[in-house]
């Protein structure tokens, strides 16, 4: 996934080739992977907002349900960090979820973030720095 960034970036046109490959990585459990997928989202997005953003307002939910995962789930060694689950993957999906909630989406969507935003804010423990980069992701 991070390698097809640097092609895109050079081959911008064949952006919607990819976009339902990149859709499915959201599909997979493993952190590593979806970190590189959110990461690609992106970056596609970062290209031109108004161009690639349509492509992915449908995710919106998918990023949604991985948050709220991200932040319900007990205890977990291989992704805990100072007591967080995976705060890497949270930050990006919360920048994924700006971009996409700047461009617009369904009513659905929009009422789906300001919950998870709420639940976010209302749950992390802002007395680490973990989760001080959470909040502030989260503010923005």
């Amino acid at each position: 996934a991070l390698c097809t960034i640097r092609v895109l970036k050079k081959n911008p046109e064949h952006v919607e080739d990819f976009v339902d490959k990149i859709v499915g990585i959201l599909k997979d459990r493993h952190h590593g992977v979806l970190l590189s997928g959110i990461q690609l989202m992106t970056s596609i997005i970062c290209f031109d907002q108004k161009a690639y953003a349509p492509l992915f307002v449908r995710v919106i939910p998918s990023l949604v349900r991985l948050l709220k995962n991200l932040i319900s789930v007990g205890y977990s060694p291989d992704h805990d960090v100072s007591g967080m689950t995976n705060p890497f993957l949270q930050v990006k999906i919360l920048k994924l979820l700006r971009l996409l909630g700047e461009f617009g989406g369904t009513d659905d969507a929009t009422e789906a973030m300001n919950d998870i935003l709420t639940q976010v804010a209302s749950t992390t423990d802002t007395s680490k720095n973990v989760g001080n980069s959470i909040l502030y992701e989260c503010v923005n």
